[in-house]
């Protein structure tokens, strides 16, 4: 299953991917992430057989999606809700900085 959400967002987008950058550590550590770097804004991570993602940070909007096996209905608000969380975060951390 695919999940994709759009953020918009108002913010330098440069501050976002710095910001969201130093945020993805604790994750490529704990999960085992594998981080390609698709363009200037734009990252794709594999994590081994638990899937796949994307984020691409646009002028005005950041685009995440996530594609797992273990993705189905029962989970989809779950994970809906922890994209969501994190991207709260990082606005606000744009906000602290």
């Amino acid at each position: 299953m695919v999940i994709t959400k759009e953020y918009s967002h108002s913010f330098d987008r440069k501050k976002i991917f710095s910001i969201m950058e130093r945020e993805m550590e604790p994750y490529i550590k704990k999960y085992g992430v594998k981080l390609f770097r698709t363009d200037e804004y734009s990252y794709s991570a594999k994590a081994g057989f638990f899937g796949s993602g994307e984020i691409r940070v646009y002028e005005d909007k950041i685009v995440i999606t996530i594609n797992s096996p273990f993705l189905n209905s029962s989970n989809k608000a779950k994970v809906e809700s922890e994209m969501d969380k994190y991207v709260q975060r990082l606005f606000q951390q744009v906000l602290e900085s």
